[in-house]
């Protein structure tokens, strides 16, 4: 069995298919409202670098933008 570092967590992949418009997907994955709709409240905007924050029940959860493809 493979030792693990005690400070990360392991990765967390899940693949889905949704059968809808490519701009609806993309508007509810890709904007700050889109993201709240089915998420939580945060200051996100679609830039790469951009520092964002979700506000949790818990406090804000700082995030980054690492990349970003367009629609």
């Amino acid at each position: 069995m493979e030792e693990q570092n005690l400070n990360t967590l392991p990765e967390i992949k899940q693949t889905i298919l949704i059968e809808a418009p490519i701009h609806k997907v993309w508007e509810v994955v890709a904007t700050s409202k889109g993201i709240e709709s089915w998420f939580m409240p945060n200051d996100f905007e679609p830039e790469v670098g951009y520092e964002f924050h979700l506000q949790s029940p818990f406090g804000p959860s700082p995030c980054k933008v690492f990349f970003f493809l367009g629609y």
